[in-house]
């Protein structure tokens, strides 16, 4: 599956190693080539870095994982999402996008035509870099109203996850 991942801090740079790992290709979709925080990460196999626009038009699934206030500059960033799923990895506990009391509210406003889950939000990344406590797997939860999109992110955190087997949300 081709992935473009938004966000090159802990979330997205641990879930893009994952599914790299899995097979998937991951392209970081950045703004500034040359300068971007995760730019180590392009050393790594099936891993590799572009504009927002283009990243998101070679892939079939985006994963947006940056603060809330950068919503609205990234969704006029994306291009034709149109078909394409989008998972909302932004945690709103501490800021907004906007006027809107989540980023998925936020995506909805502000792109066309692709299916948004948000997901990958509820735990800290080092759960997700190493998802097991005495044996037992943490817990990932989504919500969404797209039965494609939740089945796409299931896959996700299973392909980069295996171990973390206890998702809710189907």
């Amino acid at each position: 599956m081709n992935i473009a991942v938004i966000g090159s801090g802990n979330i997205g740079g641990t879930l893009a190693k994952g599914w790299a790992r899995a097979g998937h290709t991951v392209t970081f979709g950045v703004r500034d080539l040359q300068n971007f925080k995760g730019k180590d990460l392009l050393q790594r196999p099936n891993i590799g870095a572009a504009s927002i626009s283009d990243a998101v038009a070679r892939s079939e699934v985006i994963l947006i994982a940056a603060t809330p206030p950068a919503t609205r500059g990234i969704a006029g960033q994306l291009g034709n999402v149109s078909g394409k799923i989008i998972l909302d990895a932004m945690n709103s506990a501490r800021s907004k996008a906007d006027e809107f009391g989540s980023t998925a509210e936020a995506l909805r406003a502000w792109t066309v035509g692709a299916e948004i889950v948000k997901c990958f939000n509820s735990t800290g990344w080092e759960n997700m870099a190493d998802p097991h406590y005495a044996g037992v797997p943490v817990d990932m939860f989504m919500a969404g109203s797209s039965v494609r999109g939740k089945a796409v992110a299931l896959q996700l955190a299973l392909a980069g996850f295996c171990r973390m087997l206890r998702l809710w949300g189907r």
